[in-house]
């Protein structure tokens, strides 16, 4: 029997003893017969899915599977649009959900920034109110310190003024008491046309008037020289007031004083004796270094003059040596531009206009410390020009309003040691910064024009014994000579510029030259041929 004979017989035992139930079967061709239903369902299943699988891999990556067939194709592009528009949305919300987060992020923050400056406002408050609470308290308190710093201030300017005052008193004192000890006095001789001419003298000694010292004497002048710029270094230095021009009184190795020029003052150099050797302690190694050395070093004015012949005049000296007659002007030139300068820091202006009053130096000596101080309600004028300049430098304002168009005259109140009121920071500073008189060439230089001018000017003739005897001399007539107008209206044209210098005791007593007969002194001037 065949396979197919077989299994239908086995069928049909497998019918006939099965029963009504399917799921009983016997044989492989049941089996099968219920199997392959089954099978051919999802080989379709599959079949489908592949198909599917075809169409979802061309709709999400149509670039790699390509599509079916048309409906296919369609259905990609209708999914990638309806994806991308999805994708969108979705993106747009997610942002949108994120924005609405972060919005209510940011609100509670600013409600927590709020609240906090809420509170930083009452803070603030608070503390302002504490500020303004501390700030009257300050006032108050400051208000408080302000009265009693005023009043220490008062007092200690009322004490400092006081210590200042004797400070002043103290150096005016010393100033005076060296002036006395050193006999500064004024007297007052009768001339011989009957006027009364003011003299001035110092340690027994004629005080002369610089422009007429070319009859005086070299010893007598180098002698009251000497004194006079003794007692303007002992003024200056217990007033405490450095003078423009240095002053170098005698000491070891410096007999005589002399005196150094504006510029050339208070450099702290060491300056030999003009004329000695310098004692050094190390030799110059050459000539050209010597002369180097000396060639720095200033070099002072002498204020003193002549030689060995203790007869010889100044006019016979400048004669003589006008080199040495050039630097002597200079020198007597800087001591009374000293004085002069030291008078107006003390505000004594009075006789230091011009140069003419300059030279009187004993007058201003005496005014500034031995006459009587003026009254305290007495101040000293300035001068039309001292006015217009400080016119011209502090504005218009009226004389009554400006207290510093008047100077109060007072010794030692001028002093460059005092820190009450330092010379250079006062208004009375203005006295000798506005002085006219700026330079001591404006002193020496007329000066030494004047005394050369009154040499050139005067004749001298030396007669002998014999020729006082000559008939024919009497019978001569005189001899006029013009003289040239000078400055000082008051000199007398009969004077004699080599006539010995009157001592002060014959000063005093009014004694002169009367008791000498006519002729006998061997020295005559030839009168003038304006005067008959």
């Amino acid at each position: 029997m065949d396979a197919d004979g077989q299994d239908e017989k086995y069928v049909l035992l497998c019918k006939k003893h099965s029963g009504p139930a399917e799921s009983e079967v016997l044989c492989t061709a049941c089996v099968h017969d219920l199997i392959n239903p089954l099978r051919l369902e999802l080989a379709r299943i599959l079949l489908d899915k592949e198909t599917l699988e075809k169409k979802v891999n061309h709709v999400l990556e149509p670039d790699l599977h390509p599509p079916t067939d048309d409906e296919n194709k369609e259905l990609g592009t209708t999914y990638k649009e309806k994806y991308l528009a999805k994708v969108q949305m979705e993106q747009a919300i997610t942002e949108e959900e994120e924005v609405e987060q972060r919005l209510g992020e940011k609100e509670q923050e600013l409600d927590s920034l709020r609240a906090e400056l809420e509170k930083q406002k009452a803070e603030f408050a608070q503390r302002k109110a504490r500020l303004d609470q501390a700030k009257q308290a300050q006032l108050v308190s400051r208000q408080e310190q302000l009265s009693k710093g005023r009043q220490q201030q008062e007092k200690d300017k009322a004490r400092n003024d006081m210590l200042h005052n004797r400070s002043v008193d103290a150096r005016a004192v010393l100033c005076r008491e060296t002036a006395s000890l050193l006999r500064l006095r004024q007297v007052k001789k009768k001339s011989k046309d009957g006027s009364i001419k003011e003299c001035y003298a110092i340690s027994g000694l004629w005080l002369p008037d610089l422009r007429d010292i070319n009859n005086m004497r070299c010893t007598e002048l180098t002698a009251v020289l000497g004194h006079t710029a003794f007692l303007v270094y002992l003024c200056s230095y217990f007033a405490g007031i450095q003078l423009p021009c240095e002053i170098t009184v005698p000491h070891k190795d410096y007999p005589l004083t002399t005196i150094f020029p504006p510029l050339q003052s208070w450099l702290g150099k060491e300056v030999p004796f003009p004329g000695s050797i310098s004692t050094v302690t190390s030799t110059p190694s050459s000539p050209a270094e010597s002369r180097s050395e000396s060639s720095n070093l200033p070099r002072p004015r002498p204020l003193f003059i002549g030689s060995d012949d203790l007869n010889e005049h100044v006019s016979q000296f400048a004669k003589k040596d006008p080199s040495g007659f050039g630097f002597f002007v200079e020198g007597i030139s800087c001591l009374a531009y000293n004085i002069a300068w030291f008078s107006r820091s003390q505000g004594f202006l009075q006789g230091t206009e011009t140069w003419a009053e300059v030279c009187n130096i004993g007058r201003i000596l005496y005014l500034m410390l031995i006459a009587p101080p003026a009254p305290a309600g007495v101040m000293t004028p300035m001068t039309q020009q001292d006015a217009r300049l400080r016119r011209s430098k502090g504005g218009s304002r009226s004389s009554n309003q400006d207290p510093g168009s008047l100077v109060v005259p007072r010794l030692g109140s001028g002093s460059h040691q005092s820190m009450h009121s330092l010379y250079w920071t006062e208004a009375q500073s203005n006295s000798t910064r506005q002085w006219r008189l700026s330079k001591f060439n404006m002193v020496a230089d007329p000066l030494k024009r004047h005394l050369l001018t009154e040499m050139n000017n005067t004749e001298w003739e030396l007669l002998g014994v014999d020729e006082w005897d000559d008939g024919g001399e009497r019978m001569d007539e005189a001899v006029f000579v013009k003289t040239r107008t000078l400055d000082g209206a008051a000199y007398d044209d009969a004077r004699s510029i080599m006539t010995t210098a009157t001592h002060l005791t014959n000063g005093l007593l009014g004694t002169g030259d009367e008791g000498k007969g006519k002729g006998k002194s061997g020295w005559t001037k030839v009168k003038s041929r304006e005067k008959p």
